[in-house]
């Protein structure tokens, strides 16, 4: 086709704008930050959804930094939710269990 023709709808070829939607905002960001204190670590994770309802979710973790560590503390504040998990024992190659 020649450069201002039209197609064979009658109608002028769209531009690449029109035809394409490109959206660079992330629909999930994690922010992980750690301290090591006194044998213990110490989190702050920070997780922030963009879509479809612009939330963040706010945990504080504190697990043993012991090789055979068998525990692990999560308090949400904004929920007022306290998590316990224990450590993973292994049931089979691929499958693991985890006592909350």
């Amino acid at each position: 086709m020649e450069e201002g023709s039209l197609s064979q709808s009658g109608e002028e070829p769209k531009s690449w704008d029109e035809l394409y939607n490109v959206n660079l905002m992330p629909s999930e960001i994690f922010l992980k930050f750690r301290k090591e204190i006194e044998g213990y670590r110490v989190g702050v994770n920070l997780e922030f959804y963009n879509a479809p309802y612009n939330e963040y979710l706010a945990k504080l973790v504190l697990k043993p930094l012991a090789p055979e560590r068998r525990w692990k503390f999560i308090y949400e504040p904004l929920h007022h939710e306290v998590r316990l998990l224990s450590k993973k024992i292994p049931v089979t190659k691929f499958l693991n269990l985890q006592l909350v």
